[in-house]
């Protein structure tokens, strides 16, 4: 319930979502693909960053992976940048940013899948609505789904 009052409207596809963090050393956060690659760099460093600030226990890297670490990696699927001027004239959704990503959580030891996430967000469907108030960017929204995968690989 807390995870749906964070996340807004957004979309989630969920499989195995449970990884028990504290079984691992280390957690280490790939860049993600993406057809700009300081995108998906950026979007790892915002995850890395989260759950920092969670506080999920096993240290939080963003390279090298060692023995029993977790593997964060993915790819940004569907990045819009949208635009801002649209959504302020219009205000029915009209030039919306879009963000869907494909996250992957793998046993760094065994190659095997923990978990897996599909998040898909736009500004229309944050709370409040974004493409309503126009000061929220296509980054900001990347930023919120950052968050938004953290706590889903944090279990919170």
């Amino acid at each position: 319930m807390l995870m749906a009052l964070f996340a807004g409207c957004a979309t989630y596809e969920d499989t195995r979502p449970i990884v028990r963090l504290s079984e691992y050393d280390g957690i280490v956060v790939q860049n993600f693909t993406s057809v700009d690659p300081s995108l998906g760099s950026d979007f790892a460093d915002n995850i890395a960053m989260e759950l920092e600030r969670l506080g999920v226990g096993p240290t939080v890297l963003r390279e090298g992976l060692g023995e029993n670490e977790v593997l964060v990696t993915g790819a940004i699927t569907n990045y819009r940048e949208g635009d801002v001027a649209q959504r302020l004239k219009s205000g029915n959704g009209l030039g919306e940013a879009r963000v869907s990503v494909s996250v992957r959580v793998v046993d760094s030891d065994s190659g095997r899948a923990l978990a897996s996430y599909v998040v898909k967000d736009t500004t229309l469907q944050t709370s409040p609505d974004a493409s309503r108030t126009g000061r929220e960017s296509s980054k900001w929204l990347l930023d919120e789904v950052a968050e938004q995968v953290a706590r889903k690989v944090a279990n919170r």
